[in-house]
């Protein structure tokens, strides 16, 4: 099975170039995921346009091509190529020669083909007539990754599976403490001492019969977490430290992955704002987590994540937390996520939840583009960027 995944961006780019010259096709440069011996995912870098019939001296990391209104099926496949033919109407269903299926990564999250038919249940007619039927379909076969699974991870984990949502990754290397039972979704006192991910995803399956979750009881740093994570749809990161967040931000850009990274705070007395939270949802064809936002600690980031483990570094000083807060920003979070499949959410978007003088209020930020970030120039890559990453994480630090 093989299916290609291209971000929004390049797609409308690459249309936008066939249109002017309708005689042309595009030749697509993929990276590989390779999921399984019979299953690979091939992720669109970039394009050049070409003549029709194609040439024979196409590139052999050119494994796609895009045409225009061509009714005609031919060679590409006897080279080992994929074709992707358009009709008149672009936003209908393609015709895919070698081809399994499609996703872009972008407004709506359209795939072809649709997501299987939701059962028919009444539990989320609701969810459903807001949200909109295909945007709740995707919304529920999606596969998630939630990277750090406590106060924060765990109720959107648990918000997750109650709007329907069925496959969950957990990662989290941490032990459950006493401290943890307070603001987290309700877990057993006897789970005390237990892997966290353990403890939450048999509550998740109690709770959510149709929750399938898969505890990692690792850092998302190392090589097993990392494997795992690129089958997901949406990479979720709520941690303290910032090497995980890397791991996540470095596999949302080779593997053409939306993150959403979310943090919640109380600060010390004195400290202003002493309350805040923010939710930053990341396309990969805008931008990455080192252009959108960046990191507190990127170097030592860099050096854990070259080490393949999580290190501990000096969290920022805050008072406590709150059940409240860790809600608001889950509920917001989530927001995002659901304009972006209902397509109503055009870009990457990052928001900064703050309390001053007693009152909310909620900051729009715009870091500033990057057009020369080394992450970025990353997209798409692949396998073999994940293999090689020792080697090129180092240039993250020179930027």
């Amino acid at each position: 099975m093989r299916r290609l995944i291209l971000t929004d961006p390049l797609l409308r780019a690459a249309l936008q170039a066939l249109r002017r010259a309708p005689e042309t096709a595009a030749a697509l440069t993929v990276g590989l995921c390779r999921l399984a011996p019979d299953r690979e995912d091939l992720l669109a870098r970039s394009f050049r346009q070409i003549p029709w019939p194609p040439p024979a001296d196409l590139r052999p990391e050119e494994a796609v091509l895009l045409r225009w209104g061509t009714m005609v099926l031919p060679e590409p496949e006897a080279q080992g190529r994929a074709l992707w033919v358009l009709g008149e109407d672009p936003a209908g269903p393609p015709r895919l020669h070698g081809l399994d299926g499609v996703a872009v990564i972008g407004p709506g999250m359209p795939v072809w083909p649709d997501p299987p038919a939701s059962e028919p249940s009444a539990r989320w007619i609701r969810t459903r007539g807001a949200l909109g039927e295909a945007a709740w379909r995707r919304l529920a076969a999606a596969r998630y990754g939630i990277i750090g699974c406590g106060r924060t991870g765990s109720l959107l984990a648990e918000a997750l599976a109650a709007a329907g949502a069925r496959a969950l990754i957990l990662v989290d290397p941490d032990r459950l403490e006493p401290g943890n039972l307070g603001e987290m979704i309700p877990l057993p006192e006897g789970a005390i001492g237990r892997p966290k991910v353990e403890a939450l995803a048999e509550t998740l399956q109690e709770r959510f019969p149709w929750v399938a979750p898969e505890p990692l009881t690792v850092s998302a740093a190392a090589r097993p977490a990392l494997h795992a994570l690129r089958t997901c749809d949406l990479l979720i990161t709520t941690v303290d430290r910032d090497a995980a967040r890397l791991a996540a931000g470095v596999l949302a850009a080779l593997y053409l992955k939306p993150l959403l990274d979310i943090g919640a705070g109380v600060g010390l007395p004195g400290v202003q704002p002493r309350v805040g939270a923010e939710a930053r949802l990341i396309l990969p064809g805008d931008s990455c987590l080192l252009c959108g936002g960046g990191l507190a600690e990127p170097r030592l980031a860099s050096e854990a994540l070259a080490r393949a483990r999580e290190v501990e570094t000096p969290a920022a000083p805050r008072a406590g937390s709150l059940r409240s807060l860790n809600m608001a920003i889950v509920g917001l979070a989530l927001r995002l996520w659901e304009e972006l499949l209902a397509g109503e959410l055009p870009a990457s978007r990052w928001l900064r939840l703050v309390w001053i003088g007693g009152t909310p209020v909620l900051q729009e930020m715009a870091p500033a583009p990057r057009p020369d970030c080394p992450l970025c120039a990353q997209r798409g890559a692949g396998d073999a960027a994940l293999s090689a990453l020792p080697a090129w994480l180092p240039t993250l630090l020179k930027s």
